[in-house]
This record gives structure tokens, sequence and C-alpha cells, in this order.
């Protein structure tokens, strides 16, 4: 009886663990699909963060709006008159009408011959400005012989435009 005892008991304890084993099992089997998953949702969110949108930013661009040859101003410091020729021994001013000037630009003014060499150059720093603004260079044409010749604005290196005069 008490073999008997005792191998009911084996058989019995040997069922149990055996059930017990197969739910810890499917319980460590579980576990060890879920591991792999939390590990790539971790590395994903540390080492693969979405890429950011670029915020747009605003280039502002210099508008020439006019651009005279001139012989005197006004109080405004505007052009006083639009010529296209001035005489040997006068003055020559270039008036360029500009918008769009955030402030700091430089504004170089340039006087050129008919072969295209600048014969005088003169920079000014741009004025912050909500609205169109006139910038001057003037140029004595004394000494100059007769001929066609041009005046440039450029903004920041960049030729917005050109007008071409005489001198007689």
């Amino acid at each position: 009886m008490c073999s008997a005892l005792v191998v009911l008991l084996l058989v019995s304890c040997s069922q149990g663990d055996s059930r017990e084993e197969r739910k810890f099992e499917a319980q460590e089997a579980e576990k060890t699909q879920q591991v792999p998953l939390a590990q790539q949702t971790e590395l994903a969110q540390t080492f693969k963060q979405p890429t950011g949108t670029p915020v747009a930013t605003f280039t502002p661009i210099a508008l020439l709006s006019e651009i005279v040859i001139a012989t005197s101003l006004d109080s405004s410091g505007g052009p006083a008159n639009d010529v296209e020729s001035v005489s040997p021994g006068s003055t020559a001013i270039v008036a360029a009408r500009l918008a769009n000037l955030s402030g700091g630009e430089t504004i170089t003014f340039q006087w050129l011959n008919e072969d295209g060499t600048v014969l005088a150059s003169e920079d000014q720093q741009a004025n912050p400005s909500s609205g169109p603004q006139w910038y001057t260079s003037s140029w004595n044409v004394s000494g100059v012989p007769s001929g066609n010749y041009a005046g440039a604005v450029r903004v920041n290196g960049q030729l917005l435009n050109s007008i071409m005069f005489t001198v007689r």
C-alpha cells in the first residue's frame, strides 16, 4: 500500500508539474515575443526621431521702382528733374527709388563709360523702411570727355538696373 501511495503521489506531482510547466512556458513565450517589440519601439523612439519640417524663411528682395539721372535734388532728397544729358563740368546724380530694404544692405552706385569700365563707385548702407525711399549718388563730370555713360545700382552686389545718359 505504501508503494501505491508513493506511485500515486509521484504521478499527481508529475501531472501537476507538467500542466504548470506548460502554462509557464506559454507565459514565457508570450513575454519573449513582447520584449523584442518593446525594445524595437524604444529604439525607434530613441534613434529614429521624425524629421522636423523646416520653417519657411522670408528673404526680402530689394525692389527698384524708379531710376533717373538728375542734376539737382528736391527738399525731400529725391530728384528735382529727370535729364538725358548733362553738361561737361556739371554734376550728374543717379537717383534710385528702392523698397523692401530691411536695413544694413549695401547699396552700390557705379558710374560707367560706354564700354562698361567703372569710372567711379560709391557704397551706402540702406536704412530700414516700410516703403520706397530715394538713394542718390553724385558724380562730377569735369574733365570727362563727351560721350555716353551709365549709372548703375546694385544691392549687396546684385545689379538691379542701370540708366544711360550723355555728357555733351
